[in-house]
């Protein structure tokens, strides 16, 4: 466990400064947070996009609400991805 600011997010933002190739699914607890998160990484110049149903758009980092990231919607999406050798 890590204090706020102590660079938690940085696990994930390194993996896409890594792996241009793939995606990187990161479950927010909360989804007042997915704004903050997000203006984070586009500062670090990474692709980010916020999950919204249906929307398959293209991103290094994709971020979604904990209540969203176990719908059938988001793990058919996942799926896709799992099978594209994306994910």
């Amino acid at each position: 466990m890590l204090p706020i600011g102590g660079g938690k997010s940085l696990l994930f933002i390194v993996l896409a400064y890594l792996n241009y190739t793939g995606v990187t699914i990161v479950v927010v607890l909360f989804r007042a947070l997915i704004k903050d998160l997000a203006t984070r990484i586009y500062a670090r110049g990474i692709n980010c996009v916020e999950w919204i149903n249906y929307k398959t758009n293209p991103a290094s980092i994709i971020l979604v609400s904990a209540n969203i990231a176990g719908s059938a919607e988001f793990l058919k999406y996942t799926s896709l991805l799992k099978d594209k050798k994306q994910l």
